[in-house]
């Protein structure tokens, strides 16, 4: 048949006997992260680092601006190089803004929207693959910026 189940006034009565403490001041209200590698972080670490260069230049630069994230990622795009050419192709940069992002989202308590992160993807792939005439065959940089 089964276990009873219980009522949730019962549930109530017995988690503090199970060590459920009821003060909730020692909990932060901080996201939790997915643990990552140490290569995953070691290539976040190298995109933020790039954003700390990028602001020296751009004291008041916020990624959650869209001019600011497209110049952003144009100035990643100008800084890599592919493996055939002097240029990264779309599939890498899409790959250092998504780093970006994701160490963004790490170090700030302003995490960057899916939907701003998305629509930085379609620059990428139209307006700036155009502009730089980034390649779009699947290779991939030989200096990962």
């Amino acid at each position: 048949m089964g276990r009873k189940r219980l009522t949730p006034e019962e549930i109530a009565k017995k988690a503090p006997e199970k060590s459920f403490d009821d003060d909730i001041t020692g909990i932060d209200d901080a996201p939790i992260s997915k643990p990552i590698t140490a290569n995953t972080q070691r290539l976040y670490d190298r995109r933020w680092s790039l954003w700390v260069e990028y602001t020296k230049t751009h004291p008041s630069a916020n990624p959650h601006d869209m001019q600011t994230a497209k110049h952003f990622v144009e100035f990643l795009a100008c800084g890599a190089e592919g493996v055939d050419s002097d240029k990264p192709n779309v599939s890498s940069v899409r790959m250092y803004w998504s780093q970006f992002v994701s160490a963004w989202n790490r170090q700030t308590s302003n995490p960057i929207s899916k939907e701003a992160t998305e629509l930085i993807t379609y620059y990428i792939q139209d307006h700036l693959q155009k502009k730089l005439a980034l390649t779009l065959a699947c290779e991939v940089a030989l200096d990962p910026i």
